[in-house]
């Protein structure tokens, strides 16, 4: 049995994943959801041809506490202070791109600093970071290699957390 899956309305479709068998007679895999999925879509197939496709109409599961509504993102989805948080791009800037930098603070630009962050296979960037122990808000704003920056039409990007 293989699970054939996308996210967001069929979106980035990996390769098909083969399952296995339990031994309560149900099959069973693990797919690594993106950070940007607000909705998973499959269907199974046994290899040889046959669809389950749940009468035309796909499975689908939306993803309770989607990151996926903005440009800037994170996982976990909302800052914990004390403890680190990868924060993704995908903006204005992302797709010409060879560098892009998150310039961020907390609470309201507290303690400004500047993370180089790394390009993924879908495009959007990456960067792991500490949230400070006292920051209940990341602030952050993106710049290229050209000094092209990105700031939310000068209403920042703010992430909330606790």
């Amino acid at each position: 049995m293989f699970i054939h899956w996308g996210e967001n309305n069929w979106q980035n479709i990996p390769a098909d994943q083969a399952m296995v068998k339990r031994a309560d007679g149900f099959w069973q895999t693990t797919i690594s959801i993106p950070n940007d999925a607000s909705q998973i879509n499959f269907v199974f197939n046994n290899g040889s041809g046959s669809w389950d496709n749940s009468n035309g109409q796909n499975w689908n599961v939306n993803i309770s506490g989607s990151c996926a509504a903005g440009t800037a993102t994170s996982n976990p989805c909302a800052p914990v202070h004390g403890n680190a948080i990868q924060l993704f791009y995908n903006g204005s800037l992302a797709s010409s791109a060879s560098s892009i930098t998150v310039h961020w603070g907390y609470n309201n630009w507290n303690s400004v600093t500047d993370t180089v962050m790394t390009r993924q296979s879908n495009g959007a960037w990456t960067a792991l970071v500490m949230v400070p122990s006292s920051a209940t808000q990341l602030n952050l704003v993106f710049y290229n290699q050209s000094g092209n920056w990105d700031n939310n039409n000068g209403q920042n990007y703010n992430l909330s957390g606790s």
